[in-house]
């Protein structure tokens, strides 16, 4: 599936909307409003949009389900020091969520990444990102092959971030 338009609609939106804007100069978690926002890009493609579908044999559930094929994880990841190895264990508890699902249903992970705007920033990311794609390695549940990030800047440009979107791949 080609979701680029998604990713630029959501960066659009980001970009555009001052709240969004509010919660991230406080590191603030905003992943609801998110879900939200991306439920109505795409239902401008797809028919079905069906957010937070339950997974019986995982006892829980994940935020967008399109159509019955695709299962999208979106996942609101701050780079500061505080938060971002919980940010890490959550991301790996959806991984394990979405290979609960069964019968050729793709599987997506949406990542909105902030701030990035300082090499600080952006060293930080990098750490934590080969931190996630070890623990997928690690405890072998499968791969997550990322597309090249957009930027972004929050309104006004007062922090800059990325957006990637993931495909978690099965290894056999």
């Amino acid at each position: 599936m080609d979701f680029q338009n998604t990713l630029e609609a959501l960066k659009t939106v980001i970009e555009s909307n001052k709240g969004i804007s509010i919660f991230a100069n406080r590191n603030a978690k905003f992943e609801n409003w998110m879900q939200v926002e991306l439920c109505g890009i795409l239902s401008k493609k797809y028919k079905e949009i069906i957010p937070e579908p339950w997974i019986k044999s995982a006892n829980r559930g994940y935020d967008i389900d399109v159509e019955g094929k695709i299962a999208i994880e979106l996942k609101i990841f701050t780079t500061s020091p505080k938060s971002a190895s919980r940010n890490v264990e959550s991301i790996i508890k959806d991984i394990k969520t979405l290979r609960e699902l069964v019968g050729g249903i793709e599987r997506l992970l949406i990542f909105v990444v902030f701030p990035t705007t300082t090499p600080e920033d952006q060293e930080r990311w990098e750490y934590y990102k080969n931190k996630i794609t070890d623990k997928i390695s690690e405890q072998k549940l499968g791969k997550l092959n990322l597309q090249k990030p957009l930027s972004f800047s929050f309104f006004a440009g007062e922090k800059k971030g990325l957006l990637y979107l993931g495909k978690l791949i099965e290894i056999e």
